[in-house]
């Protein structure tokens, strides 16, 4: 988690920890990952074979499909729930210069739910995963996340530490409360 921290650091709060991070199913861009493949590494190699004279055009184009494989990559690795110690954090990254983040503290989470829908997501265990926040209309959701029913497992396994440790607290300052309060009472009676 040391390199989750490194990578998601600027989102969380301070001394918030990450518990757990859902990224989405890498099924759902193996098709664009095999096109870049395919059009930045195998095409420019065959032509290599046959002209490799032109090789400063052919390492440009590689070089040119490696950084589109890094900017798909980090897409795909900037589209996630963060599961931490006091919420849920949703970032989507639609390109370098543009993300979104939503976060659900686990005191508002009102419901956690999936979906797996159609022959693939079943056979490739992936969903969406949706976070209701309470009072709010419109749920967050991670779409196309990896074993979505994990996820949900997880969430709610972190929420209930959370609400457990959260009212342990509030149980012992509402009771040091008021035994401060009975003391004040019994200086005053005293004198």
């Amino acid at each position: 988690m040391k390199l989750a921290h490194y990578f998601f650091g600027e989102y969380l709060e301070k001394g918030e920890k990450i518990h757990a991070i859902a990224h989405i199913s890498m099924f759902t861009i193996w098709k664009d990952l095999v096109r870049i493949a395919a059009l930045g590494f195998v095409i420019p190699g065959v032509l290599f074979l046959f002209f490799p004279q032109i090789l400063i055009p052919i390492l440009i184009w590689m070089g040119i499909g490696v950084l589109r494989l890094i900017y798909e990559l980090y897409g795909w690795y900037y589209d996630v729930f963060l599961i931490t110690s006091t919420s849920v954090l949703s970032i989507k990254s639609e390109s370098l210069f543009d993300v979104t983040t939503n976060r659900v503290e686990y005191n508002m989470v009102e419901g956690v739910s999936y979906t797996i829908k159609g022959f693939w997501q079943t056979i490739f265990n992936f969903g969406d995963i949706k976070v209701e926040k309470v009072g709010a209309g419109t749920p967050v959701i991670l779409k196309n996340a990896s074993n979505p029913a994990r996820i949900e497992r997880r969430i709610l396994k972190h929420q209930e530490e959370y609400l457990t440790h959260r009212n342990f607290q509030d149980h012992r300052t509402l009771k040091e409360l008021l035994s401060g309060m009975l003391r004040q009472h019994a200086k005053q009676q005293d004198k």
